[in-house]
């Protein structure tokens, strides 16, 4: 299956997408600064894991890290699937990056 990879460059694209696709979103963030990816909208129809960067011990405080948003699309789909870069205590703000990408079921087989 078709495996597509983004980075914060590519926020806003359009993305046509059949069940079994994998996309993988790598977003920048800085070790330990207490922000992280969070899904703010998930269209229906896939799944969604984030594996942020390692712990505390293993990336000193500040430095550049990459976290990985694995999408898994399991049926056809139609929607945006939008990360905010934030602090998980203030869900209230919007966050300090945001990315965005719009998923459509490809009819092409």
């Amino acid at each position: 299956m078709p495996r597509y990879t983004f980075s914060l460059a590519d926020s806003g694209k359009k993305l046509l997408v059949r069940p079994g696709d994998e996309i993988v979103c790598e977003l920048p963030e800085k070790a330990t600064a207490g922000y992280e990816w969070m899904t703010v909208a998930v269209p229906e129809g896939v799944d969604v894991r984030i594996e942020r960067p390692g712990s505390e011990s293993a990336s000193p405080a500040g430095a550049d890290a990459l976290t990985r948003v694995n999408v898994i699309v399991r049926r056809p789909v139609e929607g945006r699937l939008v990360l905010e870069h934030r602090q998980p205590w203030e869900n209230s703000r919007e966050g300090s990056s945001k990315f965005e990408i719009d998923l459509g079921t490809s009819i092409e087989s």
